[in-house]
C-alpha cells in the first residue's frame, strides 16, 4: 500500500482570494454542489489535508492508484498545500483516484525578483506570488519549481514555489518555448526536437553549465485523461475555452477578468459547460468566509519547499 492516504481534505472546495495587487482572483465551488463524479477528471490545487474530499466527494487513493509528477511515475510523494494536481476519479465500491499527476507549471532559474510587487521572472515568464506565500528565500539565480495556473503565455499565478534542482520544465507553444530556451547553450539536436514537436508542448531537461541534457519533449495536453467524460477544471477560462464558450459565462461572474481563476464543469463530448460559482458577488468579498462552511479549517496559500503540516502522510 502506498503511504499516500489520507492526503488532503479539500481539493477545489473553498473560495480564497489571492491578495497580491497583481495576483489572480480565485473562485472555487462550494462543497454542497452535487453531480456525479464517476469517470471525472479534476484539475485544481490542494487546499488542505485529511481524508480526500474533492468537491464534496470522498476519494480514496489505493495501491492501484497511478501516482505521477509531471507525467513521470513515482512510488510516493509528499503532498503540499498549493500543489496543483490532475486527478482521474473512477467509481467502484467507493469513489477512488485511478490516477493523480502533480503538475508544475514552470521550473527554472530566477532571473529577476521584485519583493515589493511579489513578482519573479523564470525563463522569461512572469510569476505572481500572492501575499499569503512566503517569498523571503527567493533569490536571483536559484532554481525554483512553480505550481500554479497559467494566465497567459507569459504570466503565471503561483500557488506554491519550492526549491528545485538544476533542471527546467516549460509548457507552452513552440515560439514561447524557443524564447525561454534562448538563455541556455542549446545545441542543434535539442532545437530539432523542439521544431519537430507539436505546436503546444512540454519540455523537461537537466541543466549544467548552461547546457541542457536528458531532454524530453512531448505534446501538451490541457485535459490529460482521454477516458474522462466529465471535467472539473480550475484555471483561467481564457486558457481553456474559446470566445464562444467564454460567452456562456453567466452574469453572476461579472467580476471576471483574464486574471481570475474560476472552476467549471465541462463535458468534452457534448461541449457543454456548467459554471459552478455563478453568484453575483464582487471580487474578494467572500475571502473573509474561507473555511467557515467546512468540517475542518482550510489552510490556503503556498508554503515554500515543505509540507506545512510538518509530517509525511502515511497509511491509515
Amino acid at each position: 500500500m502506498k503511504s499516500l492516504k489520507p492526503l488532503f481534505y479539500s481539493l477545489l472546495v473553498i473560495l480564497f482570494c489571492a491578495c497580491s495587487p497583481n495576483g489572480a482572483q480565485l473562485y472555487v465551488i462550494q462543497e454542497d454542489d452535487d453531480y456525479g463524479i464517476g469517470g471525472t477528471g479534476i484539475i485544481g490545487q490542494i487546499t488542505g489535508f485529511g481524508s480526500i474530499f474533492v468537491n464534496g466527494k470522498e476519494i480514496e487513493l489505493t495501491e492501484h492508484s497511478l501516482i505521477q509528477v509531471n507525467g513521470s511515475t513515482v512510488e510516493d510523494y509528499a503532498f503540499n498545500i498549493g500543489d496543483v494536481v490532475e486527478v482521474l476519479a473512477g467509481e467502484q465500491a467507493y469513489t477512488h483516484a485511478e490516477a493523480i499527476n502533480i503538475r508544475h507549471e514552470l521550473i527554472g532559474p530566477v532571473s529577476a525578483f521584485n519583493a515589493e510587487s511579489r513578482e519573479l521572472v523564470v525563463l522569461g515568464k512572469s510569476v505572481i506570488a500572492p501575499k499569503s506565500m512566503d517569498i523571503n528565500n527567493i533569490a536571483v539565480g536559484e532554481f525554483v519549481a512553480v505550481s500554479g495556473f497559467e494566465l497567459s503565455t507569459s504570466r503565471i499565478h503561483a500557488t506554491r514555489i519550492a526549491d528545485s534542482s538544476n533542471r527546467i520544465l516549460l509548457r507552452g507553444n513552440k515560439q514561447s518555448v524557443l524564447d525561454s530556451l534562448s538563455v541556455f547553450d542549446v545545441n542543434e539536436q535539442v532545437l530539432n526536437q523542439v521544431h519537430r514537436a507539436s505546436e503546444q508542448m512540454v519540455i523537461q531537461a537537466n541543466v549544467e553549465n548552461q547546457k541542457l541534457s536528458s531532454v524530453i519533449v512531448r505534446e501538451r495536453q490541457r485535459l490529460p485523461y482521454e477516458q474522462a467524460k466529465n471535467w472539473l477544471i480550475q484555471g483561467a477560462p481564457s486558457v481553456y475555452l474559446d470566445d464562444r464558450q467564454l460567452a456562456s459565462m453567466p452574469k453572476g461572474l461579472n467580476a471576471y477578468t483574464e486574471d481570475t481563476i474560476l472552476i467549471w464543469e465541462y463535458q468534452p463530448v457534448k461541449g457543454s459547460i456548467k459554471w459552478l460559482d455563478a453568484r453575483d458577488m464582487p471580487k474578494g468579498e467572500r475571502s473573509k468566509n474561507v473555511g467557515r462552511q467546512y468540517r475542518q479549517p482550510v489552510r490556503s496559500g503556498g508554503v515554500r519547499g515543505q509540507n506545512p503540516t510538518g509530517s509525511r502522510h502515511g497509511k491509515r
